[in-house]
């Protein structure tokens, strides 16, 4: 295990996934790791790939930033049930917009308003257009096609943290948690709440391979 005072012996970090994932929450707990260094410069899904730079914490979801790391680039790829990614890709603008928010945290009173106003409103139900589902699911199918991996990268899985996600950084071999502080709150209610057509999802589902791992490319 490593102590959270070595952290800065990596300098750069990568954190990818295909979105919906969790990620942000892992990133969250690289800034608790390097205790908020002023030099730390977040990169979000949105900026333009290019040649990753010291202190940069990358959090992107296009696997063609693995082209840019350096030697002391440490990467995680967050990845998750792709059904699961799937549908949360389906309900999320549905829940947040307009209330604006994709991601909750405990600190923040104004979103946990938001989040119990969500809360409160589970049961408005509404419709998931197969083919749109299934647009969704084919390019998180994309992203892990297209996601090589080397042995030194850490694979992070949804499923192994979600309960508790104040141990991401334990997992990552750094002998340190996350205070609850910082992380982010699931969406309220399981998907059949939400969805008014669960029955048709749910076959469609069915048919559907849900271990995007099982489309990683390894490299040496």
């Amino acid at each position: 295990m490593l102590y959270a005072e070595q952290a800065t012996a990596a300098k750069s970090w990568l954190i990818v996934s295909p979105g919906r994932t969790g990620s942000k929450t892992i990133v969250r707990s690289i800034y608790v790791l390097l205790k908020h260094n002023s030099m730390l410069n977040y990169v979000s899904p949105n900026d333009i790939i290019r040649p990753i730079k010291s202190y940069d914490i990358v959090h992107t979801h296009n696997p063609k930033w693995l082209d840019e790391i350096n030697d002391n680039t440490e990467v995680i790829i967050s990845t998750r049930n792709m059904i699961e990614t799937t549908l949360s890709w389906c309900i999320v603008p549905k829940i947040n917009y307009p209330i604006g928010d994709f991601h909750f945290y405990p600190y923040n009173l104004a979103s946990m308003v938001k989040f119990n106003l969500i809360n409160n409103n589970v049961k408005n139900k509404f419709y998931v257009d197969p083919t749109h589902f299934l647009s969704i699911y084919y390019n998180i199918v994309k992203f892990y096609k297209e996601t090589q991996i080397k042995n030194s990268y850490h694979i992070l899985d949804y499923s192994e943290w979600a309960d508790q996600p104040s141990t991401i950084l334990r997992k990552l071999n750094y002998d340190i948690d996350v205070p609850e502080k910082f992380l982010t709150l699931k969406n309220p209610g399981p998907h059949s709440e939400w969805i008014e057509n669960w029955e048709e999802i749910l076959e469609i589902s069915k048919s559907l391979p849900n271990n995007g791992k099982d489309y990683f490319q390894s490299v040496s």
